[in-house]
């Protein structure tokens, strides 16, 4: 390691201080480089609508949280009467027009469109309007989202089991 530090002095021409400052610099450019390796995210707005290293770190815990259900979802299924295996997820009633509902609960002040299309009753206009009013001003509670408009009581009792607010 000192050798590592007198070598950024020397050939950068930098104080001792400098050269720590340059070298913890890179270790931390090079383990974002080899996370976001091996923990791809799924698109690229994810990351464009963060306030802050808080909602970074959630992000990225929402992500993991998301993979490891996805690795441990492959064998959970149930079996019905006639003894057909079938998945709990097909047999739920789908009031939101036959959609999937989301896995998990989305944190609304960081969630991508795409996102956001998943929840029960909302399409891609209401996504935009969602994000369009977070940018004003982020979502406190969940009562804000009937600020947005078009999300009524009972569109925001349909959400509210979906969503994480701060």
């Amino acid at each position: 390691m000192r050798q590592l530090l007198s070598t950024i002095q020397t050939h950068l021409r930098v104080t001792s201080n400098e050269a720590m400052f340059v070298a913890a610099f890179a270790t931390v450019v090079v383990t974002g480089s080899l996370a976001s390796r091996f923990l791809p995210l799924d698109s690229t707005s994810d990351l464009h609508e963060h306030t802050s290293v808080e909602s970074v770190i959630r992000i990225l815990d929402s992500l993991g949280q998301q993979q490891q259900s996805t690795m441990s979802s492959g064998s959970d299924s149930t079996r019905q009467a006639g003894g057909q295996s079938q998945s709990p997820r097909d047999t739920e009633s789908r009031p939101d027009g036959g959609r999937s509902r989301p896995p998990r609960a989305i944190p609304i002040n960081i969630a991508s469109a795409k996102e956001l299309e998943q929840l029960p009753g909302i399409g891609p206009a209401m996504a935009q309007r969602i994000i369009e009013r977070r940018r004003i001003r982020p979502f406190t509670s969940a009562e804000d989202l009937l600020d947005v408009k078009g999300i009524g009581p009972k569109t925001l009792e349909k959400l509210r089991p979906y969503v994480i607010v701060p």
